[in-house]
């Protein structure tokens, strides 16, 4: 296995950016507010985590999972090692896919599930307080469902295309290992753009400028999450290539 080279013009990523730019643009049109833009970002994430069981799932294992040697251990990386250990299936003579697979999905879905019930706390408790625009509870259903529409077409485009055309399911017992830790690593963008978003409103706000139409927080977002959403993508699909 080697790393591929970054092609910009991968037809997923180019949904993937076109669907966050998309996303951003309605948000502007509509005059979201803060927060109803993170519920946007958090729906995606769980649509990431649903598109990633699949995978789990689907993922093609050739025959029983045997003990993995020291070398293959040595070269494992840290996020494929730690689960490996959590699992216990580095201790193990022999393991069978399908046990493999239920047991990776139920510690993903443990770990995935209490990240992201975090996040639902921390945005129905209206951290944002200096927050303006219109709520998730106010805004228009039909341009809230088409965002998160959007989301969700672009990452099944994503699966078909990259999992199955170009044949990524066909994983080791090593790479599915690090399959179940990707969706968290995905959740990086969000958690930069909750971190980072209040930062300008903040300074603004001790400066006494006005920014009534939420123009930094929108700024802030298009420099960050947008990248590093893309990036998060790049090195989720170069780091498993089938030889």
């Amino acid at each position: 296995m080697q790393k591929e080279k970054i092609n910009f013009l991968d037809p997923s990523l180019i949904f993937l950016i076109l669907a966050n730019l998309t996303t951003l643009i309605l948000a502007v049109l509509e005059n979201w507010s803060i927060e109803t833009l993170l519920w946007i970002y958090w729906y995606q994430s769980l649509i990431i985590g649903f598109f990633y069981i699949i995978k789990i799932a689907t993922a093609k294992i050739q025959g029983p999972i045997l003990k993995p040697t020291k070398k293959q251990i040595k070269n494992m990386t840290s996020d494929e090692l730690y689960l490996g250990r959590f699992l216990n299936t580095l201790n193990r003579t022999e393991i069978s896919p399908a046990r493999h697979k239920i047991e990776t999905i139920a510690t993903f879905v443990l770990f995935f599930g209490a990240i992201y019930a975090a996040f639902y706390y921390i945005l129905t408790h209206k951290i944002f307080s200096i927050d303006s625009g219109i709520s998730i509870y106010q805004a228009n259903s039909f341009f809230l469902l088409s965002a998160i529409g959007v989301f969700f077409l672009n990452h099944l485009f994503s699966f078909i295309y990259n999992f199955i055309i170009k044949k990524e399911r066909n994983f080791t017992q090593k790479t599915l290992g690090g399959l179940a830790v990707q969706p968290i690593i995905r959740t990086v963008p969000f958690i930069l753009s909750i971190v980072f978003v209040p930062i300008p409103i903040l300074i603004l706000t001790f400066l006494g400028v006005s920014d009534p139409q939420g123009i930094s927080f929108f700024i802030v977002i298009f420099l960050i999450k947008i990248p590093l959403d893309a990036l998060m993508h790049i090195q989720e699909h170069r780091k498993i290539i089938v030889q």
